[in-house]
């Protein structure tokens, strides 16, 4: 890969179960941070790693279109709804590649428990060949935590758009404690899901009476 600066483009992947601001928030600031153009967020249809939701698809793709209706760069990929199998993220960048070509930097966002479980990934030596890793992190995090990934660090965020992929970048995000399961729970429970995520989605929660 030559060193031409390139245009970057943000990927954010997750059942989005429902997705709320842990979600939001942070990828806002990566998306400040690195200047990214746009962040395709991207729900998974069948993930690999995660019991399968209990609720439909198109409920879960709603609610993304209705959280990000605000926010001029974040656009909607489905692209893993027409496929009916495993939602795996190697064979959605091998898809993004083939529609950006070599001239954009796709950089996959994630947060630091999904960076922790990475090399158990499907094919992750081949997701580093495909894009960036950029990954959402406290203040206090060591990258020394997972040794097999180091040689791959970039400590300067220009480095991203001197390549398409190949690199791991930490950045410093609002940190908020929030969990889709934790909210599910908190649906079980009769308990507001108010102020945890964005006021479109939980009115479209009420309205489709979810997670009762």
């Amino acid at each position: 890969m030559n060193s031409s600066c390139r245009t970057m483009m943000g990927l954010l992947g997750g059942t989005f179960n429902p997705i709320h601001f842990g979600h939001l928030r942070p990828t806002l600031d990566i998306a400040e941070q690195l200047d990214l153009d746009t962040v395709r967020i991207i729900p998974a249809h069948l993930p690999p790693l995660r019991e399968q939701p209990t609720i439909k698809a198109q409920h879960r793709v709603e609610m993304v279109r209705l959280a990000i209706a605000t926010e001029a760069r974040f656009v909607l990929d489905t692209r893993e709804f027409q496929r009916d199998k495993i939602s795996y993220t190697i064979d959605t960048l091998r898809s993004l590649r083939q529609e950006v070509g070599e001239e954009v930097a796709l950089c996959w966002i994630m947060g630091m428990d999904a960076y922790q479980q990475f090399t158990h990934w499907h094919q992750w030596q081949e997701i580093l060949q495909l894009c960036h890793l950029v990954v959402a992190h406290r203040p206090t995090y060591s990258p020394n935590e997972n040794k097999p990934l180091n040689r791959y660090h970039a400590e300067q965020r220009c480095e991203l758009s001197h390549y398409a992929a190949g690199k791991i970048h930490f950045i410093a995000v609002t940190q908020l404690d929030i969990s889709a399961t934790m909210l599910r729970q908190h649906r079980k429970n009769n308990r507001s899901l108010r102020y945890l995520l964005p006021e479109a989605v939980h009115n479209y929660i009420n309205e489709n009476k979810l997670y009762l």
